[in-house]
């Protein structure tokens, strides 16, 4: 409980007692007053009113205390040696360790609340981020790039629900268990993560190369001209919400904060990873439509030909070099490791635990359950995954709403960020499409 909320239940207790009081005077009106019993109630009820007023004015005291602190925080000028982040001195290491998303959530869920202390500063430094990287920001909770990604939907939480959060109340129990979601694979994989744009971006690309000849001593020389277009990136909204109890809020400790967080970021990852592949619907096209890409047609079980086309196909567009990677459905995988090359020789076509430590044909092979299905078969992917690149704008927006589901006794906490997916040369991947599970 909060210093306000217990200063609002001394409050309280201390009405009632002094409704008490004047019962009694009401008794001597009435003239029902009674020595014997109503004088020692009487007393007890006056003691008690005594002693929750002086409760009160301490807590009063602490809450004027805490008040004037952060506005000294808010107001004092930044310390800006090297390294530190906050105006009271911290360093982005301790700022990460003590910051506090279901402190933040907790203020805001109530009337009038206000964000403070380190939130409050982490807000304001959110603040200047966007408006420096052009993203216009909603949420009354903002979270810079930094601190948004460090140490790296809809959800709904309860802890009256056993399978929705009552088991992340703290007891004595052993760490939470979170649930079986995807791993985030594209940066896995090596591609490029590009933070603290600002705006609109073109990358420009040298899209044919140049070709030199040979001349006789005094011959004209061929003119060298290189031709250029551009990959343009530019930021798209990403959002999606969670639903939390304001029991957890009260409860729950560290276990629950880093479950919080754990499920926004997962959110986040596996729609980054799915626009990588798929595209988003709109103006991210991802892998599979990607029209410089190259495709391998399986329509049956993967073969040891048709997985040494696709890394052909890549060669022979000069891009087979890098960070060159196959990634593959669990279900494909498990296909690739119990085939032989031929079948005789005993070499499969994957090898290894399938735990990201695959290889087929001497690369590395990571899975999915996020790669994309059609019909009962799968797409397969493999290239250069450098020249992909994840690029995003501004931190995490977040809008703590504590109306929508007032009548469930939960705050909704609704999030959005700002992501592009470009590929920046498509011939260094090759797409294999229509491959059987089997």
């Amino acid at each position: 409980m909060t210093t306000q909320e217990l200063l609002k239940s001394k409050q309280e207790q201390r009405a009632t007692a002094l409704a008490e009081v004047r019962s009694f005077g009401e008794k001597v009106e009435a003239q029902t007053w009674n020595d014997a019993t109503d004088a020692p109630a009487l007393d007890s009820a006056q003691k008690r009113v005594a002693s929750l007023e002086n409760e009160i004015r301490a807590l009063q005291a602490k809450v004027e205390a805490d008040e004037i602190e952060a506005r000294a925080n808010a107001t004092k000028p930044a310390i800006t040696a090297p390294g530190i982040v906050t105006s009271r001195g911290d360093d982005r290491q301790t700022v990460a360790r003590e910051f506090r998303l279901l402190k933040a959530i907790n203020e805001l869920s109530k009337p009038g609340g206000q964000l403070t202390g380190l939130e409050r500063e982490m807000f304001q430094d959110a603040e200047k981020e966007a408006r420096a990287n052009g993203v216009s920001t909603t949420g009354n909770l903002l979270i810079p790039n930094w601190l948004a990604n460090a140490g790296k939907e809809q959800r709904a939480m309860s802890a009256g629900t056993t399978t929705e959060g009552g088991y992340t109340v703290q007891t004595d129990i052993g760490p939470l268990i979170a649930l079986l979601d995807p791993m985030p694979v594209v940066r896995r994989m090596g591609a490029r993560f590009l933070t603290g744009l600002q705006g609109n971006i073109d990358f420009p690309r040298n899209d044919a190369g140049v070709t030199a000849a040979w001349e006789t001593e005094t011959g004209a020389a061929n003119a060298l001209s290189p031709t250029f277009d551009r990959v343009q990136v530019a930021p798209n909204r990403l959002a999606g919400y969670t639903d939390i109890s304001k029991q957890i809020l009260i409860q729950s400790t560290i276990g629950m904060e880093n479950f919080v967080r754990d499920r926004l970021n997962q959110g986040v990852s596996n729609a980054l990873d799915t626009a990588a592949l798929s595209g988003n619907g709109g103006n991210i096209t991802g892998l599979n439509s990607e029209a410089s890409v190259n495709s391998v047609t399986f329509e049956a079980a993967a073969t040891w030909a048709k997985l040494v086309e696709m890394e052909t196909l890549v060669a022979a567009d000069d891009a087979n070099f890098g960070t060159l990677r196959y990634l593959f459905h669990p279900s494909v995988m498990g296909a690739l490791k119990t085939k032989e090359r031929t079948s005789t020789n005993g070499i499969y076509l994957a090898q290894g635990a399938n735990n990201g430590t695959n290889e087929v044909n001497g690369y590395t092979a990571n899975t999915s359950t996020l790669v994309p299905s059609g019909g009962g078969t799968y797409y397969g992917y493999y290239g250069n995954w450098a020249k992909m690149m994840i690029c995003q704008w501004g931190g995490l927006d977040i809008l703590v709403d504590p109306y929508t589901q007032a009548t469930t006794g939960t705050v909704r906490v609704v999030t959005n960020s700002y992501w592009d997916v470009a590929v920046e040369h498509g011939q260094a991947f090759t797409k294999g499409v229509g491959i059987h599970p089997s």
